[in-house]
């Protein structure tokens, strides 16, 4: 019994399947099926804790504070592959899946970004 204790406090301490929206932590499970196993969209479907299905691309959108040196910025997190979609905010495109959720927790707990979050695919009902 106390190693399963351990073993839960463990598992819930140390997960990377998060991100950060408006400045609070979303845990994510990774949805698994036979379609996703090898992601030929590359498209990645998670679960919320309350249920809700949410989906991603392999990227990062950030919001850099001003005054940040953006290209110094980048390589110290071995960036490369980047665009910028406004004045302070920039699209990085990943190659790794693994590095998605951990990636966008280490660029929002830098304190030089305003937000960095997965590129969320967000689904649209026609009324």
């Amino acid at each position: 019994m106390r190693f399963f204790l351990i073993f839960c406090l463990g598992v819930s301490l140390f997960g990377s399947d998060f991100y950060y929206e408006f400045g609070k932590k979303v845990e994510l499970t990774p949805v698994k099926s036979i379609r996703d196993m090898d992601c030929c969209d590359g498209i990645y479907r998670y679960k919320t804790k309350s249920g809700k299905e949410v989906k991603f691309k392999n990227e990062i959108i950030t919001k850099i504070k001003d005054g940040v040196d953006v290209t110094k910025f980048f390589d110290s997190f071995g960036i490369t592959n980047f665009s910028k979609l406004t004045k302070n905010t920039y699209l990085i495109k990943l190659d790794d899946n693994n590095k998605l959720f951990t990636l966008s927790q280490k660029l929002y707990e830098s304190g030089k970004t305003v937000y960095a979050t997965p590129n969320k695919i967000n689904n649209y009902k026609m009324r």
